[in-house]
């Protein structure tokens, strides 16, 4: 039992800890009584841990409150700049690295247009070693995050497919090895995303994220933790097929929903009308011109279908769309949430639990630099 009580003992440490933390990263300034009593620990657990976390540098103590009498508390103030992370990004062939606070904030970033496919894990590690030298992060960094549009076997740090990208099977052993100790994490992109989105939303542990972009791509987080599925295919949404014997998809499928509702879907749509429009030139017009109203009105209906089978499906607390498409809320969101009302009987007591993207394009990137702060968050 001693063992055992041990144990449990260090998780509810380690829980408290994380509490802590990401109270004070939201309050940004508080005191202990503060702490104490909104997450109902004890004034002794609460010093313990901030003084961990002022040894380590994410909260500073170094102000006074403006209370008139008595002892003035102490102030105990979030520091998002204690470390920081990276992350990296890559999109088919484009690469893109950035370092991230532990508010999630974007300080500094390097893009890179063309990979060599045969040498994408060692262009990794020269891109990454360029950017830690170039921004003087040698010592300052809590580890890396990698976010590939692909199927990812964690174990064998592998990039099993990656149909957008035409590779299959590359190994980031050798970029683990490089940075080791410090730790490297490969992981889906649309996971990195949804990781991003959930710290940031109330979704009641239960949310779906939907990426649109070149294609589609998903990830689901049921009771707080992120789903893989049997073959790390969970959250697969895009080949969801929506068409019986619809278009051929690259997956070697027919009537996949990312050949109806993804980015390359529309400039179809454009391409169908014989309209030479760019994306946003579509969207500016939309209300103005009624060939590219009713296309986009017909580009929502197909990205409903889909949300509503995700709804169907999960049922979860909200469904975040993500992706290029994210910036067209405005427009979007009324035609997709009525088209959804309108086939299901399933909403009776709340709003249509669609809403988008918080970080717009970054959350895949912002995501992939979150998740070495796992251990602090």
């Amino acid at each position: 039992m001693i063992q055992i009580d041990g144990v449990y003992q260090k998780v509810v440490k380690q829980s408290n800890r994380r509490k802590i933390f990401n109270y004070i990263r939201k309050k940004r300034i508080v005191t202990k009584l503060d702490i104490a009593r909104d997450l109902d620990l004890s004034i002794t657990t609460v010093s313990s841990n901030i003084t961990w976390l002022i040894k380590k540098g994410f909260v500073t103590d170094n102000n006074h409150d403006s209370s008139t009498g008595g002892r003035k508390a102490r102030l105990i103030e979030f520091n998002p700049g204690a470390c920081y992370s990276i992350g990296v990004e890559f999109k088919e062939l484009h690469a893109r690295i950035v370092q991230v606070d532990l508010d999630y904030n974007l300080i500094n970033e390097l893009s890179v247009d063309r990979l060599d496919p045969d040498h994408i894990p060692e262009q990794t590690i020269e891109l990454i070693e360029k950017f830690i030298n170039e921004n003087g992060l040698e010592k300052r960094i809590a580890g890396i995050g990698i976010s590939v549009p692909g199927i990812v076997d964690r174990d064998h740090r592998l990039l099993v497919n990656a149909p957008n990208m035409e590779v299959q099977n590359i190994d980031f052993s050798s970029v683990m090895e490089r940075f080791n100790p410090l730790p490297v994490y490969i992981e889906n992109e649309a996971n990195c995303a949804a990781f991003a989105e959930f710290k940031e939303s109330d979704s009641k542990g239960t949310l779906c994220y939907v990426s649109i972009t070149e294609g589609i791509g998903g990830a689901l987080i049921i009771n707080n933790r992120l789903i893989n599925g049997t073959s790390n295919c969970a959250g697969e949404f895009g080949h969801m097929v929506i068409e019986r014997d619809g278009r051929e998809c690259h997956c070697g499928n027919r009537g996949c929903w990312e050949q109806y509702a993804s980015e390359h879907a529309f400039m179809r749509l454009l391409k169908d009308k014989s309209l030479s429009l760019s994306i946003d030139e579509a969207f500016d017009i939309y209300g103005k011109d009624s060939v590219v109203s009713d296309l986009i009105d017909e580009y929502a209906r197909q990205i409903a279908v889909g949300l509503y089978n995700i709804f169907m499906a999960f049922d979860p607390g909200v469904i975040i769309v993500g992706g290029f498409i994210a910036r067209y809320e405005k427009i979007l969101q009324p035609l997709i949430s009525r088209w959804i009302s309108e086939h299901t009987r399933f909403l009776v007591d709340r709003e249509v639990p669609v809403v988008y993207s918080s970080f717009g394009r970054d959350a895949g990137v912002i995501g992939a630099g979150v998740f070495p702060f796992m251990d602090i968050l």
